[in-house]
Parts: C-alpha cells; sequence; structure tokens
C-alpha cells in the first residue's frame, strides 16, 4: 500500500526537493500547502498518512499549525526545520507538543540523504498506522537530546 505523503512549505525548492524524493522512495505526494493555512485546509480534504511541515513560515507558523493539523486529519507529522539555534528550539517544542521527528531542512540531499528521508516517513507510517489500531509505543528516530541546542 502505498504511503500518502502531504508536504507543507512555502519555500518552492523544498517542496520540489521533498516531492521528487519521496517518488522516488514509492510515496505517494497527496498534495503540497504554501502556507500553514492551506497545508491545514490539505490535510483536512485528503487525510495523508505523514505531514512534513516547515517550521518557519510567513503568516501561521508550522509550530501553531502542528495541533490544529493533529485535530484536521490522524497524520504523523514531520517537521522540517533550518539547524539554527532558534529552529532547533521550536524543533523541541514540536516535538514535545506531538510531531514524530524532524528533517533538517538545509541538508536535504546532502548529509540527509534520501534513504534517510525514505527511513523516517516509513517509520512515521509505522507510527500512524498503530496509532490508528491503538498500540501506539512513540519513540522519534533520533534522540531529543542529539539537536542542537
Amino acid at each position: 500500500m502505498a504511503i500518502n505523503v502531504l508536504i507543507v512549505d512555502d519555500s518552492p525548492t523544498v517542496c520540489a526537493m521533498l516531492s521528487q524524493i519521496m517518488g522516488n522512495a514509492g510515496f505517494n505526494v497527496v498534495g503540497i500547502g504554501k502556507s500553514a493555512e492551506e497545508g491545514l485546509e490539505l490535510a483536512a480534504k485528503l487525510k495523508p498518512d505523514v505531514i512534513t511541515l516547515d517550521i518557519e513560515m510567513p503568516g501561521k507558523s508550522g509550530l501553531q499549525a502542528l495541533p490544529l493539523m493533529q485535530k484536521a486529519c490522524d497524520a504523523a507529522i514531520i517537521m522540517c526545520s533550518t539547524l539554527t539555534n532558534q529552529a532547533a528550539q521550536a524543533t523541541l517544542q514540536s516535538l514535545e507538543k506531538g510531531a514524530f521527528d524532524y528533517i533538517p531542512k538545509t541538508e536535504i540531499g546532502k548529509s540527509f540523504t534520501p534513504d534517510m528521508l525514505k527511513e523516517r516517513v516509513t517509520n512515521a507510517y509505522a507510527y500512524v498506522t498503530q496509532k490508528r489500531k491503538g498500540e501506539s509505543n512513540y519513540k522519534p528516530s533520533v534522540p531529543i537530546a542529539s539537536l542542537p541546542h
């Protein structure tokens, strides 16, 4: 069964890279939202399995949108973040608020390989599938302690 992924990011470059990597990995990109508001509408309408959500966007931030997306659909949410100190703080907050994992946005296609992305999305899908069955044992693939402070 294909894993349905929604990408929410205001950067056309990041959307294109993520979309291409996801497609090559065999995932089904069901939509791309260019803002948190658009992402929320798409999440409610498309009911994806996994959502990649940018933390820093104009208007509503990914951190603000996270709880709304969790209410809009039952998906595992992977935050996309630049690895600045401020963004690392927001990443930690998003993980505390229930995001499944994070992706270092500036490293996509560099030190963060397509295989690593595929593994995170697959883990997120396994998590959301268990959660939907009521068997969740939440474990992010990266220990929170390893994030830059």
